[in-house]
């Protein structure tokens, strides 16, 4: 019988991929182009300071669906219906991590 932190897992990745967007991700190594799954975060300033720094831009990975690395890429888009992408943003580059669990990982990205 699978323990309570499997099945805990393997609800928040069903609800992980209800959430995502579709995205076109492309490895820094050289690796494959893959359609996966992300979920963008936006992060607000912080008006409580004098000093205002830009809000940060974040965008989450499953772990199950492969390695993520600084420098890969990815694309924000749609997937018609022959399975096919369809680019609906501008091209992201991964550019440092924020936060990892067991489940999934997230990275600061900026667009290009």
């Amino acid at each position: 019988m699978p323990s309570f932190a499997v099945k805990a897992a393997v609800k928040l990745e069903r609800a992980f991929r209800k959430l995502a967007d579709t995205c076109q991700f492309t490895p820094d190594s050289g690796g494959v182009v893959a359609n996966r799954s992300v979920v963008p975060h936006v992060t607000e300033p912080d008006t409580s300071q004098e000093y205002i720094p830009q809000p940060v831009t974040m965008a989450e990975f499953l772990l199950s669906d492969g390695p993520v690395h600084c420098d890969d890429l990815f694309q924000l888009g749609i997937l018609d219906g022959q399975g096919d992408f369809q680019s609906t943003g501008k091209q992201c580059r991964l550019t440092q991590i924020y936060q990892v669990d067991n489940i999934s990982v997230i990275y600061i990205y900026v667009e290009i």
